[in-house]
C-alpha cells in the first residue's frame, strides 16, 4: 500500500496528455518541490479528467480518472490547496467537495440543487434536514 501523508490540489488546468516528468516539473513550480508521502492533483479544463501524482519515497505514481458524466468540482484561480481525506474523497466522486462540512454533511438550499452538482447521483443516498441554525443540510452516503 502507498502511504499518502498530504493531498495538493494544483487549481492551474493541465494538458492531460503530460507525462510523469512534465506533471513532476509542474509539482515544483506550483508547490515548490515533490515532497514523499504526498500526493498531487491535476485536471484538465474541462474538469472532466483527473491525474494523481504521489511520490512514495523512493519513486513516483501516477493514476488517472475520467468521469463519462459531470464534471470534477476544482478551484479556481493559480496555485495550489491542501485537501483532507474527505474533500479528496468527495471529489474523486464528483462531488462539490468545496461545501463538505463536519460528518460528510454537503450544504446546499435544496435537493435538486445538489443533484444538478454532483456527477453520479444514482449511486448516492441523500437524506436532508434542518440544522441547529434552521439551515438546509444533505447528507451523502454511498448506496
Amino acid at each position: 500500500m502507498i502511504r499518502i501523508e498530504a493531498l495538493w490540489l494544483s487549481a492551474a488546468p493541465l494538458d492531460m496528455r503530460a507525462g510523469m516528468d512534465t506533471l513532476l516539473a509542474q509539482v515544483v513550480r506550483v508547490f515548490g518541490e515533490a515532497q514523499p508521502h504526498h500526493a498531487y492533483l491535476f485536471s484538465n479544463r474541462r474538469g472532466t479528467r483527473l491525474k494523481v501524482l504521489v511520490h512514495d519515497g523512493f519513486g513516483v505514481w501516477l493514476a488517472c480518472r475520467r468521469l463519462n458524466q459531470g464534471r470534477f468540482h476544482w478551484t479556481e484561480g493559480q496555485g495550489g490547496v491542501a485537501l483532507t481525506r474527505a474533500q479528496f474523497d468527495a471529489l474523486v466522486l464528483g462531488l462539490p467537495w468545496q461545501r463538505l462540512g463536519d460528518g460528510g454533511v454537503v450544504r446546499h438550499t435544496t435537493v435538486k440543487s445538489l443533484l444538478q452538482t454532483v456527477a453520479h447521483p444514482y449511486f448516492l443516498r441523500i437524506s436532508c434536514g434542518r440544522n441547529k441554525s434552521r439551515s438546509a443540510e444533505c447528507r451523502l452516503s454511498c448506496c
